[in-house]
């Protein structure tokens, strides 16, 4: 652990030493640490931390009196979540992609109507649920302009980039179904319509483009509050991919099954914790944490590390941009390599090469990094992977 101090705060970079950190990473670390809004509040950055859109990735800290839209971004909510499916037997991959291409719209897709009627779903969804879904959603799209048919067809779907369906094996041989996705073009509006109004708020001269923010008074509860409906949406929409494979692929009932949740784009309304790329990590709280498309991912216990904010990463954090990472790797060799490792895909292609485990950091610095704060109980062997390019 290394630390970076600022102008109006200090961050505990959760590396070994600054030569791990490049340039724009360090930039934007240090463009919150020079700003009055990331004052009071004890900073920690993830081992998996890098360059994001307008926000570093790996970001912690307690919420204080303001809030930016663009630190938690776009994708509010997003996570990843596994289920132990117990008793089902060999598993054909090849069958289970054509389920989910055919049930699962991925990228820009949606569903033709709601998903809610779905005999896999209906059955499973909470008053919250209802709650949610007739009251609260409606509301929000009303407040930020947006198509209420669009956000409710756009329940139970992928989308795209990093996000991602991945069956594997954990070292009892029982398989995992994970799931990485998030809010969807919901929280994308939402995200843009409160940043939009902390934009007009700001101070013209003196406020940091891309940071500008709001007070609590100025309209930041009006951004919690439409940020917790998208968070639930997110939450949601999982659980709705979920119960699509689960009921109507493998015939289990939803109910029954083990799910482990780790959300990382998102304000915990539980510690007041922003993170942003970073998970919950509290003693007895099981999380999962995904490194790449042929590395799986690992299952664990929190260990309550104050000095990193009872975080940790969300997964291993991009050594290559997107862009890079489609200019530099070549298609054949990651094709070759994932063969190798034993796992099943159709989806990898020019469009989602920037996926590839070369973009990422190495699994074994996460692992080790990790320690202090994670407890691993269990690796996940990929077999079959999706994904779909934007």
């Amino acid at each position: 652990m290394f630390e970076i101090k600022g102008k109006y705060n200090t961050a505990k970079v959760m590396l070994p030493d600054p030569g791990k950190l490049d340039g724009e990473t360090l930039r934007q670390i240090s463009s919150f640490l020079d700003h009055p809004a990331f004052e009071g509040s004890p900073i920690a950055v993830m081992p998996d931390t890098h360059a994001g859109a307008g926000a570093v990735i790996g970001f912690t800290m307690k919420m204080n009196e303001y809030v930016i839209p663009n630190v938690v971004g776009v994708d509010i909510g997003c996570g990843v979540e596994t289920y132990t499916l117990d008793g089902i037997g060999g598993l054909d991959p090849a069958k289970l992609d054509r389920f989910i291409y055919g049930n699962i719209p991925a990228g820009f897709k949606k569903r033709v109507r709601a998903p809610f009627a779905l005999p896999e779903v209906s059955g499973f969804l909470t008053k919250d649920d209802a709650l949610l879904i007739e009251r609260d959603i409606p509301e929000t799209v009303r407040e930020t302009g947006q198509d209420l048919d669009n956000v409710l067809q756009s329940a139970g779907t992928l989308g795209g980039g990093n996000h991602f369906i991945e069956a594997g094996l954990d070292s009892s041989g029982r398989t995992r179904l994970t799931i990485h996705s998030g809010s969807r073009n919901f929280g994308l509006k939402i995200a843009h319509f409160h940043q939009s109004r902390a934009k007009d708020k700001a101070d013209k001269k003196t406020g940091v483009p891309g940071l500008e923010y709001l007070g609590m008074k100025h309209g930041g509860r009006d951004y919690l509050k439409d940020m917790n409906i998208a968070q639930r949406f997110a939450d949601l929409n999982r659980r709705i991919i979920a119960m699509v494979i689960i009921g109507g692929f493998f015939g289990l009932d939803y109910a029954r099954i083990e799910r482990i949740r780790s959300v990382h784009n998102f304000i915990d309304f539980e510690d007041q914790m922003i993170r942003k790329g970073a998970i919950r990590a509290y003693k007895g709280e099981r999380l999962v944490i995904p490194f790449n498309m042929e590395d799986g991912l690992i299952i664990g216990k929190g260990r309550s590390n104050r000095e990193w904010n009872f975080s940790a990463p969300h997964g291993a954090g991009r050594v290559l941009s997107r862009r890079k990472a489609k200019e530099t790797l070549d298609l054949a060799e990651v094709r070759r390599s994932m063969k190798e490792k034993g796992v099943y895909t159709t989806s990898l292609n020019k469009g989602t090469l920037d996926e590839a485990k070369t973009a990422y950091k190495d699994k074994d610095m996460i692992l080790s990094a990790i320690e202090p704060s994670v407890e691993i109980e269990d690796f996940v062997r990929p077999v079959y992977n999706f994904k779909a390019g934007e």
